[in-house]
C-alpha cells in the first residue's frame, strides 16, 4: 500500500511539471489575467478603430453635400444666365419651347375657365 501511495505522488508529481511545461508554454506563460487585459485592449483599439471610421464618414458626407450645393447653384445661376430671362418651359418629352406671352395666356385661361352663364 505505502508504494501505491508513493506511486500516485510521483505520477502527481510528473503530470505538474508537464502541466507547468508543456500547457503553460504554450501560452507563453501568460495568465488568464494578462490574457483578459490584452482582449480587454483590443476591443477598446477597435471601438476606438469603428468611432474613427464614423467621423470621418460624417466629415465626408459633410462635404458632399456641400458640393452638392456647389454644383446646384452653378446649375441654377447658369441656367438663368444662359436662358436670359426667358421663360421656357420643358414639355414631356423633354424639347423646350418658349413660353406664350402671359397677356395671351391670361386671356385665354379666363376663357376657358370663367363659369358658364345660366340662360334661363
Amino acid at each position: 500500500m505505502l508504494t501505491t501511495i508513493g506511486l500516485i505522488a510521483i505520477g502527481i508529481g510528473i503530470g505538474m511539471v508537464i502541466y507547468h511545461y508543456f500547457i503553460l508554454s504554450k501560452h507563453g506563460g501568460k495568465s488568464l489575467a494578462n490574457q483578459l487585459d490584452e482582449l480587454k485592449k483590443e476591443h477598446q483599439k477597435y471601438q476606438f478603430d469603428v468611432s474613427e471610421h464614423f467621423q470621418e464618414t460624417t466629415q465626408m458626407l459633410d462635404s458632399l453635400n456641400q458640393q452638392y450645393e456647389k454644383v446646384q447653384l452653378h446649375i441654377q445661376s447658369g441656367a438663368e444666365l444662359l436662358t436670359q430671362n426667358e421663360p421656357v418651359c420643358i414639355d414631356q418629352v423633354g424639347t423646350e419651347s418658349k413660353l406664350i406671352d402671359s397677356a395671351e395666356s391670361s386671356d385665354s385661361e379666363t376663357a376657358e375657365t370663367s363659369k358658364p352663364k345660366d340662360y334661363a
